[in-house]
């Protein structure tokens, strides 16, 4: 019994049922969130990382808010978003123009005091520590920028919130706060503590203020390189590269072969099997998704794959699609659906892929 109870840990920690499970909480608490929202009128929201255990920037609090950015992109809403990456560009953009002010005499906004200034005029007197960083931060840099030249000018709502372990679960909770700092909207979810989430967990902590945009990428994950030797085609981004290493044909079965490494640090990489991973035939534009993905010693035909990297470690990535009904020669268009824990969410892309 001693030896089955880790094996019944493992299958847990590991059925993709319960990935699916995460993804359909998400979409829950998506639909709840917009519901109340659109009950406030809102027009424009920016996501801003969930604190856990009290700690309001971590890399496990970035991937709540971008995964529920991604829920609210499924749904749909009548309201814009702002993804997490762009509030903290739009943070950057403040703290340059509170540099700017400090330069030429005048009086810069004080993070810390904005945070005190949250914490005492909130209607009930309570503020999750997710607003004491940098949402609080955010309240404080409207009330001293221009419309004009105010990155947050249009959002009214900030969503946030706090992410609390208990255990074998974590209680998250999503909160969406106005300018006054009051509640507008909430939504609670538990999500059992999964491989990714404790990796997540054990991941080191971003800094507590927000940090300066990466040169040459305004703040974003974006294609910085992409060139292609005969049938290899590289693509690069902050935290990763892919490099596209062959594509075959056999009958009806098509098999594309590339390599991943993370570039300077260990990564969590998930790869998703739909959401915009696909390939479109040159002859005819015929779309095909994956059938199975398998990354390094995971593989999955549902919903998504994941897998820790080890920085400068090359991990091989293949992608398995069936039912491929006529002989191509060319892909047009190559398109995977990606998030890792350095950078979020983004697309890989390859064109002109030669098949064999």
């Amino acid at each position: 019994m001693k030896f089955l109870l880790p094996f019944i840990t493992f299958l847990l920690l590991t059925d993709p049922t319960i990935a699916q499970s995460e993804a359909q909480a998400m979409r829950q608490v998506a639909q709840e969130l917009k519901t109340q929202l659109s009950r406030d009128r809102a027009k424009k929201v920016a996501l801003v990382r969930l604190s856990f255990n009290g700690n309001p920037n971590t890399v496990l609090g970035k991937y709540f808010a971008d995964e529920l950015a991604y829920a609210f992109l499924q749904s749909g809403t009548d309201f814009e978003v702002m993804s997490n990456d762009d509030f903290d560009l739009a943070m950057n953009e403040i703290a340059a123009d509170q540099q700017r002010r400090a330069a030429n005499g005048s009086t810069p906004v004080n993070s810390n005091n904005t945070a005190n200034n949250a914490n005492s005029n909130s209607g009930d007197g309570k503020v999750d520590p997710w607003l004491v960083g940098g949402a609080a931060a955010a309240l404080g840099g409207l009330l001293l920028l221009t419309k004009s030249s105010n990155p947050l000018a249009k959002v009214k709502h900030f969503v946030g919130g706090t992410i609390v372990d208990e255990g074998d679960e974590i209680l998250v909770t999503f909160q969406a706060v106005d300018k006054d700092k009051s509640v507008k909207a909430m939504s609670r979810a538990r999500f059992i503590k999964t491989t990714k989430i404790n990796d997540l967990i054990g991941s080191t902590p971003q800094v507590q203020s927000i940090s300066p945009p990466i040169t040459g990428t305004g703040g974003r994950t974006t294609m910085t390189d992409v060139s292609s030797r005969g049938s290899i085609a590289t693509w690069r981004n902050n935290s990763m590269v892919f490099e596209l290493m062959s594509c075959a044909q056999s009958g009806q079965n098509m098999e594309c072969v590339l390599q991943v490494t993370p570039r300077t640090k260990d990564v969590n990489l998930t790869i998703y099997l739909e959401n915009g991973t696909r390939i479109f035939a040159a002859e005819n534009q015929n779309e095909y998704l994956p059938a199975e993905i398998v990354l390094g010693d995971k593989s999955s035909t549902s919903y998504r794959v994941e897998k820790t990297l080890i920085a400068n470690y090359n991990v091989r990535l293949t992608f398995r699609f069936s039912q491929v009904q006529q002989r191509i020669n060319s892909i047009a268009a190559f398109a995977m659906h990606c998030w890792d824990s350095e950078s979020g969410y983004y697309n890989v892309e390859f064109k002109g892929v030669s098949v064999h």
